[in-house]
């Protein structure tokens, strides 16, 4: 690692997808990046909008504590020509896409409008390939898996994708962290981040850290 130069932070106007079943603990892992944005996000994060399909009252205690955080029930309207640094939670994107709410603008945010208009968008679902959502996930510049308890079999195909030359790798690397509660994988998809550095168990330095190697 001497020779490289290892960059956590996430990158302004990235596409972050967060897959973790129901009951990982989704929404308090996003409220920790929110309130640790400082040291989370490339950089400063003027405003955040968290869109929720089910309201839960953590969420008028966090506000009430974060005057620059908004939660609603409805996809906010960003104009062009925006100069504010935007962070857009759009928490259980499943279940907007089976409502129907707001679907096409959705999609338009995590494919083509996300970096034009500095915002930077975090999805929740609760599956590793969500159906009519294979565009989303190929586009995504973080991919947040948390530990799966029952059936690997998705993160073998994922392996597949994404690490051909090292059969197991994943599967591996989640049999270890499913050991521990809430604990989940990063995988950085950005073009700038370097080749080791890209599986880790933390969004942001911890006691814990750890960076996995494929081999």
């Amino acid at each position: 690692m001497e020779d490289s130069i290892f960059d956590y932070t996430i990158k302004t106007g990235s596409r972050i997808i967060v897959s973790a079943p129901s009951g990982a603990g989704k929404s308090v892992f996003i409220l920790d990046l929110i309130s640790k944005k400082e040291f989370v996000f490339e950089s400063k994060i003027d405003k955040v909008y968290y869109v929720y399909t089910i309201y839960q009252p953590l969420f008028e205690e966090f506000a009430s504590t974060h005057s620059d955080v908004v939660f609603t029930s409805s996809v906010p309207e960003i104009p062009k020509g925006n100069k504010l640094n935007i962070l857009l939670v759009l928490d259980d994107f499943m279940l907007m896409q089976e409502s129907g709410k707001d679907n096409k603008e959705i999609k338009d945010y995590f494919i083509r409008l996300s970096h034009h208009l500095n915002v930077t968008l975090i999805v929740t679902w609760q599956c590793l390939f969500p159906k009519n959502l294979k565009m989303v996930s190929l586009n995504s510049s973080y991919f947040i898996i948390f530990a799966l308890i029952r059936d690997l079999t998705g993160i073998d195909v994922l392996n597949r994708q994404i690490c051909p030359d090292s059969p197991g790798f994943l599967k591996s690397i989640f049999k270890e962290l499913r050991l521990t509660p809430f604990s989940y994988l990063v995988i950085d998809n950005t073009p700038q981040q370097n080749e080791k550095f890209r599986f880790r168990n933390f969004v942001y330095p911890k006691i814990d850290s750890k960076i996995y190697i494929a081999k």
